[in-house]
């Protein structure tokens, strides 16, 4: 029986610049450390950068079947990993621990 691939979960993703990822309806800003500068709308707060964001989408790519249970993310800084890991695998239960309050 033929099977037909599933689209990969890194295929939903859209960059409108650099800085500015979109997943279905969400948008983060993408960065290396937080600033004041953003003329956006409502975002998630992403400290990952594009090419970090595209090595995560080689790889998945590579573990098409690759489907998560559970997910338990340490170091979550101003919480849009969580937002974006969850919104992208949609495990049954998701723990993210860290350290400390905002880093703003």
């Amino acid at each position: 029986m033929l099977q037909i691939p599933q689209q990969n979960m890194f295929d939903r993703l859209i960059w409108k610049a650099d800085d500015c990822l979109l997943l279905d309806d969400l948008v983060f800003r993408a960065m290396r450390q937080k600033t004041g500068k953003w003329s956006g709308d409502k975002h998630f707060i992403f400290y990952k950068i594009q090419p970090l964001i595209e090595q995560y989408a080689h790889y998945f790519r590579r573990r098409c079947d690759f489907q998560p249970k559970n997910i338990f993310e340490l170091g979550i800084f101003d919480g849009g990993s969580i937002v974006f890991w969850h919104e992208l695998f949609k495990p049954q239960k998701h723990v993210a621990c860290g350290l400390g309050g905002s880093h703003g």
